[in-house]
């Protein structure tokens, strides 16, 4: 009887673990991409016929091991009641759940995590492998032990972001509705994930680079950012554009009258005050930096730009993007920035 008792639950045991081998699930995942196109926020679900479930986390710089340190930027883990292992391995945390079911939302950023790309003409590339590397079992990308039954990544993008491309590694529908492009895929593992997006204002980032030679041109969050040098715009002291600032203002105009976007002009000033007679005019370089913003504002304006499109915005010295104490610091510092709002 014991004999007959006791292979009736090695039987059961064997079925067990057949099944749980065999076991797969259904995985959501969201991002909400941020603005500057590297942050995120993701709502993750998994949904198996797991008895338990380990979650694996890889282990990030900073990570000391401790639970708090480690899971500092999950904003949720369901259930609350896990265990914590960061001894089993070096490179890897693990959560282990009671039951097979867990959904956690968390803050990332994508280059941190050595997912993102971005090339020269400012499009972003993500992806959730290298194309290399593989776990002793052989997987890669979004894996589970039994595979999934279905999978669904989301990608949740900001105003400011557009779609360039999208694959997948593995047979599946892409939807695209408004701002979100989900992937939806039946029987896969090991999925492999390629999103390429830009700022909707990369097409005038391009053609400004190429009109406006020795012009900074940066992609911004907010949008395209052309710097201007004010000695180039203005003699010391003065408000007035000179004559070779005129013509960098006309071609300015040129390239972005036919536009919608919103247009700030600021006037920003090294920390040098004003003195002498020039104090009669500008007491500070408050109303330096205002006058030089307001110079260029009427000038596109003069040019035919909409009136209804332009700002004009003064910072004095309070914005430096150098040293001050040094003239090559200085002279960067006085500047106009032209900010085409996405």
């Amino acid at each position: 009887m014991r004999k007959v008792f006791s292979r009736l639950l090695l039987l059961m045991s064997s079925v067990l673990m057949a099944m749980q081998a065999q076991a797969a699930g259904v995985s959501e995942v969201i991002y909400f991409i941020q603005e500057n196109g590297e942050d995120y926020v993701s709502y993750t679900t998994t949904r198996t016929r797991y008895s338990s479930y380990n979650l694996w986390l890889k282990k990030q710089e900073g990570d000391d091991g401790t639970e708090e340190k480690a899971l500092a930027d999950f904003m949720y883990i369901f259930p609350k009641e896990y265990r914590w292992n960061t001894n089993k391995k070096p490179s890897h945390n693990i959560i282990t759940f009671s039951g097979g079911d867990y959904a956690l939302m968390k803050m990332g950023n994508f280059r941190d995590e050595k997912q993102l790309t971005l090339d020269a003409n400012g499009t972003f590339q993500i992806s959730n492998w290298d194309g290399k590397t593989k776990n002793k079992k052989g997987r890669f990308g979004k894996w589970n032990t039994g595979g999934f039954d279905k999978v669904a990544m989301v990608f949740v993008m900001p105003q400011n972001l557009e779609v360039v491309s999208h694959k997948a590694n593995r047979e599946g529908q892409w939807v695209q509705r408004n701002n979100s492009l989900a992937f939806y895929a039946d029987s896969v593992n090991d999925l492999v994930f390629d999103l390429q997006y830009r700022h909707k204002s990369q097409k005038s980032f391009t053609n400004l680079k190429q009109e406006l030679e020795g012009v900074e041109v940066a992609q911004t969050t907010a949008g395209v950012k052309l710097t201007l040098g004010s000695q180039v715009l203005f003699a010391s002291g003065s408000s007035e554009l000179s004559a070779k600032g005129v013509g960098l203002i006309e071609k300015l105009a040129a390239a972005i009258k036919q536009d919608q976007n919103k247009i700030v002009v600021a006037g920003h000033t090294d920390n040098v005050q004003v003195k002498g007679a020039l104090t009669a005019k500008y007491p500070t370089n408050w109303e330096l930096s205002s006058a030089r913003a307001l110079s260029v504002l009427h000038k596109l304006v003069e040019l035919g730009v909409a009136q209804e499109r332009l700002q004009a915005r003064a910072f004095a010295d309070q914005q430096p993007v150098a040293d001050n104490s040094t003239v090559e610091g200085r002279a960067k510092n006085r500047r106009i920035e032209v900010l085409l709002v996405e």
